[in-house]
């Protein structure tokens, strides 16, 4: 019996073919280098290709020369400057996890840099920036910036805020900004704000999910993080309440999609937290007991 992984060898043939056409690039580029865009392009497929191998460090490096084409690209001709964020934002995602908190905080600075001038130029790529924007609260919050990651995620909100007003589509932007605020001000420690504003996340998500079903997920998740920031406030029945009702959402979902059975289990463990914190010790079993099954499964499955 082979002892390769099943799917090894696709994989390792994509990588060949993708360094073929890299090199390929490589070598017209010296003859004509206006079509460096190309070989960036190349390199980007690469990258994704090394990823999928679990070959972190490959990804990244190709990446970085993804950023250093794109550098030079826009030096030469400003337009290519959305494509330098976009490279840069990739190169962020990249860098999360690898043990270099302040390389990937500033990769991601430099992107919102470029949306902010863009953004002066063209109004429409105030959405773009507001993404940045949280990326860049997440990741300065990874480096333990809790303040700095604070004022990022308020100035994405402010943002999706205003962009709301002109187009409604965009409420489902700004619920997911102001779960992240919520977070924020909670790491700060200003915990009356930070459940406001998760209420009102929750509430952009009942009304989106009446309009769209398929955004259950979401509100379930919502509501598990404000049933967490009522338990913050002291507000136990009403934590008790709202991860009933997340409970309630993971297992309708669960009965269409078996792949959500984890957030259900981690639902029921939090449903009997809150049923010990509102003194209800027997009932608190049935749901951890419940999650426990679910989890043994799993791990068998897996």
């Amino acid at each position: 019996m082979s002892n390769h992984c099943p799917g090894t060898g696709k994989k390792e043939d994509e990588i060949e073919a993708a360094e073929e056409s890299v090199e390929l690039y490589r070598n017209k580029v010296k003859e004509n280098p206006d079509i460096r865009r190309e070989l960036a392009k190349s390199l980007c497929g690469l990258s994704n290709h090394l990823r999928d191998a679990g070959r972190r460090e490959e990804e990244i490096e190709a990446m970085k020369e993804v950023v250093e084409i794109y550098h030079s690209l826009a030096k030469e001709d400003p337009d290519f400057h959305r494509e330098l964020a976009g490279a840069l934002s990739s190169l962020s995602n990249r860098l999360k996890g690898t043990g270099r908190p302040e390389e990937t905080v500033k990769t991601i600075k430099e992107t919102v840099e470029i949306f902010h001038r863009l953004g002066k130029e063209d109004p429409g790529s105030r959405r773009e920036l507001a993404g940045a924007l949280v990326c860049l609260s997440d990741r300065l919050k990874d480096n333990g910036r809790m303040e700095e990651a604070l004022e990022r995620i308020k100035e994405a909100v402010e943002i999706f805020r205003q962009l709301v007003e002109e187009d409604p589509g965009l409420r489902r932007e700004l619920a997911g900004a102001l779960v992240r605020l919520s977070d924020r001000l909670k790491d700060n420690g200003r915990m009356e704000e930070a459940l406001e504003r998760i209420k009102e996340a929750v509430e952009i998500f009942r009304q989106l999910v009446e309009e769209d079903p398929g955004l259950r997920r979401e509100l379930a998740g919502a509501l598990v993080r404000l049933s967490d920031h009522l338990k913050d406030n002291g507000r136990m029945k009403e934590a008790l309440e709202r991860i009933k009702e997340a409970v309630e959402i993971f297992r309708r979902l669960v009965e269409d999609d078996p792949g959500l059975a984890r957030e259900l289990a981690g639902a029921l463990v939090r449903l009997s937290d809150r049923l010990k914190d509102n003194g209800r010790m027997e009932e608190a079993l049935e749901p951890v007991t419940e999650a426990m099954v679910i989890y043994r499964r799993l791990a068998e499955e897996e």
